[in-house]
Order: structure tokens, then C-alpha cells, then sequence
């Protein structure tokens, strides 16, 4: 799992849609897209948003973990 940076768009009602997150690997940064947004689940201490982006072309699952306690996010790509 990856300590991840997100930037989200919130829609009126508070709900967040990851748009794009930056992960750390091998000391080089790595920008990547979310193309499909599937929903979130919250929970007691955490918000999981599952998504489908593109690395290198090709399609990945991921699932980005918010923390709000914390105010930090952590990513799992598949």
C-alpha cells in the first residue's frame, strides 16, 4: 500500500470523487488518472473509493483509503 497525494472534487452534499493521486515508487513520483469512479464505502474510521485508472495503458484497479482522523490517504493498485 501506497501513501498516496489525492486531489477530489466534492459535490454539495460533501461527497468526494478522486479525480487524480500521485504515489511514490522507487524515489520517483507517479501521476496517475482515475478514469471510472465505482462509489465509496464509508466506514467507522476510514473511506475506501474503489476506481479504475491507467498506468502505462493499461487498466488498473484501485482502491484509494481516506482516513479522516488522519487526513491522509493511501492507495492499493491491483
Amino acid at each position: 500500500m501506497y501513501e498516496s497525494d489525492v486531489i477530489v472534487i466534492t459535490d454539495r452534499e460533501g461527497n468526494m470523487r478522486p479525480l487524480r493521486f500521485r504515489i511514490e515508487e522507487n524515489d520517483e513520483q507517479i501521476v496517475i488518472r482515475v478514469k471510472n469512479f465505482f462509489g465509496a464505502i464509508k466506514l467507522r474510521d476510514r473511506e475506501i473509493y474503489n476506481c479504475e485508472c491507467s498506468i502505462n495503458n493499461v487498466m488498473k484497479m484501485a482502491k484509494l483509503f481516506f482516513y479522516p482522523e488522519e487526513k491522509k490517504w493511501y492507495c492499493n493498485i491491483k
